[in-house]
């Protein structure tokens, strides 16, 4: 567990800049429930790995939290859970009189805005689940895992919003899943092409929650370790883990770090599980865990599913007629259900596009063809699309 001690020993070192006895901003005051929220799952192994680090950053948690008066915490109702919030973490091994009476109250009035986004009600509910006070999770009617995801489309925001949900149903990916999740069989597909996207454009925050994900729900037979040879090289190619950070690195990524940190518990516990890891997946696992500076630590991956995977969606962005990338996909990868049922609802899409005589506006105007000119390559796209969806469904 190198890196992760790595990453205790560098939140020890800027403790300072997790404090909130100076003035008490939002930025400043996320970071300090971010730290709690990082610590309460890291506590146990960080008692075992790091006992100095762990008790320093223990008794700091509790000092700051001490601060915040009830003043402060009722100064306005929207905000009074946010908070809390961290106090949630800190209580499982400490417990302030004060902030205990104010959670009384904050839970029984709900002091919650009603119009937050649905992750963030399921941040609500998985507060009370860590408290005792709900047996199971429920996801919203409105929550993107209820949604069609169109993955070639996906924002950073859309994605955080998949993977903080998946987090609130998981417990972080320390617990099985604990509600019943929607299309709970493509997720798998989602979140191998989403770390792929992720890869490729070196979003390592991202990568990492995407990852945790992806482990969290998969059982160790199941869980893709050439996929985590993806994750490596990011990490290796991005230079992302340096040691010895300054003031300034550690702002920019401290966030990061906790996501990695609890990648690291997650992946710890892979190894321990009673089906023992064979040689090489030990090898890419203890490559993340155990992180060094000095050593090259790729892995080589040539070809990936979910990076072919995300190559073919990245062309659903546009106008794309052709799907001999699809096909190439099945011959070197089998048939894949999800990427079948995203293929053709990109088809269709574009079939109905045609069928409204809506899907050759720019070339029409730059070609100055006619009305009898666009009707005919509607009709002879849908005739292309119709004998393509034929040729995929083989």
């Amino acid at each position: 567990m190198k890196t992760f001690c790595y990453i205790i020993k560098e939140v020890t070192k800027h403790l300072g800049l997790f404090t909130v006895d100076k003035e008490l901003t939002e930025e400043r005051y996320k970071r300090f429930a971010e730290l709690a929220i990082l610590y309460g799952y890291a506590r146990k192994y960080a008692k075992t790995h790091c006992i100095q680090e762990s008790q320093r950053i223990e008794t700091f948690l509790v000092e700051q939290m001490k601060m915040i008066s009830t003043d402060r915490i009722f100064k306005n109702y929207y905000v009074s859970y946010h908070l809390i919030l961290p106090y949630i973490s800190i209580r499982s091994f400490y417990k302030i009189d004060h902030l205990e009476r104010c959670l009384e109250i904050i839970i029984k009035n709900k002091m919650l805005s009603s119009e937050i986004p649905p992750h963030r009600q399921m941040e609500w509910n998985h507060m009370m689940f860590k408290m005792g006070l709900l047996e199971e999770m429920t996801i919203p009617r409105s929550s993107i895992l209820n949604k069609t995801m169109y993955l070639q489309f996906l924002s950073r925001e859309l994605t955080y919003a998949i993977t903080h949900a998946l987090f609130y149903v998981t417990d972080f990916g320390f617990e099985k899943e604990m509600c019943q999740i929607p299309n709970s069989e493509k997720l798998p597909f989602v979140l191998g092409t989403l770390i792929a996207k992720a890869a490729e454009e070196k979003d390592i925050d991202l990568l990492l929650e995407l990852t945790i994900n992806y482990v969290s729900l998969n059982k160790q037979a199941t869980v893709d370790f050439d996929l985590l040879k993806v994750v490596l090289n990011t990490l290796n190619d991005t230079n992302f883990i340096a040691f010895n950070l300054d003031e300034e690195q550690m702002v920019k990524k401290y966030h990061t770090l906790f996501v990695l940190n609890i990648l690291c518990m997650q992946l710890h516990e892979l190894t321990t599980k009673e089906k023992l890891l064979n040689k090489s997946q030990k090898v890419v696992v203890n490559k993340i865990i155990n992180f060094s500076e000095t050593k090259n630590q790729k892995e080589e991956v040539l070809e990936h599913k979910y990076l072919d995977a995300w190559e073919i969606m990245k062309s659903f962005k546009g106008k794309i007629f052709e799907f001999s990338k699809v096909r190439r996909y099945y011959k070197n990868w089998g048939f894949c259900e999800n990427l079948s049922s995203e293929t053709m609802q990109h088809i269709n899409h574009l079939q109905e596009r045609a069928k409204k005589g809506i899907v050759w506006e720019k070339e029409s105007e730059k070609l100055n063809l006619k009305p009898k000119q666009q009707l005919k390559l509607n009709n002879q796209l849908v005739e292309l699309l119709i004998k393509e969806k034929k040729q995929l469904a083989k």
